[in-house]
């Protein structure tokens, strides 16, 4: 599970899952498919992409991003967003 863009070559054990979560909302990382970006970010980008299994959206709003913005065409799951969550759905008890 990582939450962050991930520029280190993964290497998968079978059977194993790389689930994206990121850490918050995506609006700030719209900038991942412009052109001038440096050619070896976007190669890496593409790559944590494609061995990515699944990530985890707050609403069709941002899956649509993820799926538009970060080379991912992958399961996506509308689960909502652990950082943002707690923030949106505190309670008395949380430890």
């Amino acid at each position: 599970v990582y939450n962050v863009r991930n520029f280190e070559r993964l290497l998968k054990k079978r059977g194993q899952f790389y689930i994206q979560t990121w850490h918050g909302a995506s609006s700030f990382k719209l900038i991942e498919k412009q052109a001038d970006l440096p050619l070896k970010y976007i190669l890496e980008a593409k790559y944590d992409a494609r061995v990515t299994d699944i990530m985890i959206s707050d609403s069709r709003k941002q899956t649509e991003e993820f799926q538009k913005y970060f080379w991912y065409s992958g399961e996506i799951f509308e689960v909502g967003m652990p950082r943002n969550d707690a923030l949106f759905h505190y309670k008395e008890d949380y430890d």
